[in-house]
């Protein structure tokens, strides 16, 4: 019988390193996703834990634990720069682990959306045989490494993650962290007579992830929000809802399009009224609810487990020459099939989003070109001109706008023509006409 690999994680026990929040659902999910599967033995280390106990930093104890348990991989799970607090390994730590030991190592991220956190990946890179990121594969197109950054899907602990059959006596809920803007939809919902039970966000009320994953078994709708950073993303609870039978209504996002086709495998929406309008629908058309329901289940089953995600992760690490390039170079496009459903405005909008924030340099977090598309085709008109005019102003816009451009395609870049145009942007229009 062959040997099952031994992988050692490192990563935080609890969250935000603060035993008061409790245990990490992300952490503890990503080890707790591949010990489910049988594929590998698995070992954890936790920095914070180390630390609340021996009040040191933990560095020499892992070299110690690498030495003593002699794992075939070790696994990453990483949001702080190295050295930057005693909760965090250190650079000299990676080095050791991985030149000196030689044990490959990988690690996983789930915020690289965030530009602190693919500073954080490229710090750390000299050490790490590959990443594999989830939530935004704009932001993997963009770092444009595809041997280095991998674009994956969230595993999700099978254990806990799954369709009972059971009766579902909540009609929608909503659970996750309790921001301004998702507690209006709520509010949005409960006003129009829509009963919406809402709970959870690790930092407020913490459950556990049998709870967790109990209330989307329970439930004929979850509510999900796909924004983060100014980006549209796709967190651990599309995977967590359509794996537990539920019905996934979404904010719309050009990233879940790519993993679930709209209205065959999950519902989006556009607006409060929008989502009013859906929930009552749906709630409405048990059997059409159902279908989908049923439809995002099966596709995450079949190709989002985490037996998938570790069997392809664990042998790229053991065998880089004779594995897979990357895990599934189609969920990093988005396709006018997989759009067939939407308007076709919307479709249109998606799109040309997901080209804007896949391909241009992002300042101060917003893609510059994203601006060109909002004031074309969203609700933002007088804002979006009053930012060009302001941004054509700045003596850097001629060098940004190129490296933006340089590598666009040329149907873009007449779009791009038309749009500045009818905005009465000369500047703009005069310099890609240019590049053009």
């Amino acid at each position: 019988m062959k040997k099952k690999p031994s992988v050692l994680f490192i990563l935080d026990k609890w969250c935000a390193s603060n035993p008061d929040h409790g245990i990490s659902e992300w952490e503890s999910n990503i080890w707790g996703s591949l010990e489910s599967t049988g594929l590998a033995i698995c070992e954890k280390f936790h920095f914070d834990e180390y630390y609340s106990l021996y009040h040191e930093a933990g560095d020499a104890a892992l070299v110690q634990k690498c030495l003593d348990y002699k794992p075939d991989i070790v696994c990453l799970v990483i949001y702080r720069f190295p050295d930057s607090n005693p909760n965090v390994l250190t650079i000299h730590t990676l080095d050791i682990i991985r030149h000196k030991l030689k044990i490959p190592m990988i690690a996983i991220w789930g915020d690289l959306e965030i530009p602190e956190q693919i500073e954080i990946s490229k710090m750390i890179l000299p050490f790490v045989d590959f990443n594999v990121c989830t939530a935004s594969s704009a932001a993997v197109s963009r770092i444009a490494q595809p041997l280095k950054y991998l674009y994956s899907w969230v595993p999700k602990d099978a254990i806990y993650f799954y369709n009972p059959g059971i009766e579902r006596d909540i009609s929608l809920c909503y659970v996750g962290s309790p921001k301004s803007g998702r507690l209006a939809a709520i509010n949005c919902l409960r006003r129009n007579g829509i009963n919406a039970y809402q709970g959870g966000g690790e930092r407020q009320q913490h459950f556990s992830t049998k709870q967790y994953a109990q209330i989307f078994m329970r439930s004929k709708i979850a509510l999900s929000f796909s924004r983060a950073w100014y980006s549209h993303v796709t967190n651990a609870r599309a995977f967590e809802v359509t794996l537990c039978g539920a019905m996934l209504l979404e904010q719309e996002s050009f990233e879940t399009a790519k993993l679930f086709t709209p209205f065959i495998d999950y519902v989006p929406f556009y607006s409060r009224k929008d989502l009013v309008e859906k929930a009552k629908y749906y709630l409405a058309h048990d059997d059409e609810r159902r279908a989908i329901a049923d439809n995002g289940c099966r596709r995450s089953h079949e190709k989002y487990s985490a037996t998938n995600f570790w069997r392809i992760a664990l042998n790229k690490a053991l065998n880089p020459e004779k594995s897979e390039q990357g895990f599934n170079e189609n969920i990093l496009k988005l396709t006018p099939e997989r759009l067939s459903k939407l308007p076709l405005s919307h479709s249109l909008k998606l799109r040309l989003l997901n080209y804007s924030y896949s391909n241009f340099v992002i300042i101060h977090n917003i893609s510059i070109i994203q601006y060109l598309i909002i004031s074309k085709f969203a609700l933002w008109w007088r804002a979006s001109i009053y930012f060009l005019r302001l941004l054509s102003k700045t003596r850097f816009i001629e060098t940004i706008l190129k490296h933006s451009l340089k590598h666009s395609p040329k149907w873009f870049l007449r779009m791009l023509i038309k749009i500045t145009g009818k905005l009465k942007l000369s500047k703009f229009r005069r310099l890609i006409i240019e590049i053009s």
